[in-house]
């Protein structure tokens, strides 16, 4: 599951990295448009629950693996 932004160049290139390395595995994208209050609060909550502070949010069986930065290693 990643949740990402929809203009967060991060997010892109993370969605194109699991397109391109992980094509036969099924990929869940949860992208933040409109709704500034709930999308307020998740950011908040995520920050709460991962420590991180940027987007995109990445989760591997319901474990925060990080954001576009761990994917290359």
């Amino acid at each position: 599951m990643m949740y990402t932004l929809i203009q967060c160049v991060p997010c892109q290139k993370a969605k194109h990295l699991l397109a391109v390395n992980y094509a036969d595995v099924a990929a869940h994208f949860l992208e933040f448009a409109g709704h500034e209050d709930w999308q307020r609060q998740l950011s908040v909550d995520l920050i709460q629950l991962t420590g991180q502070e940027t987007f995109p949010y990445i989760f591997i069986c319901g474990q925060n693996i990080g954001g576009k930065k761990l994917m290359y290693v």
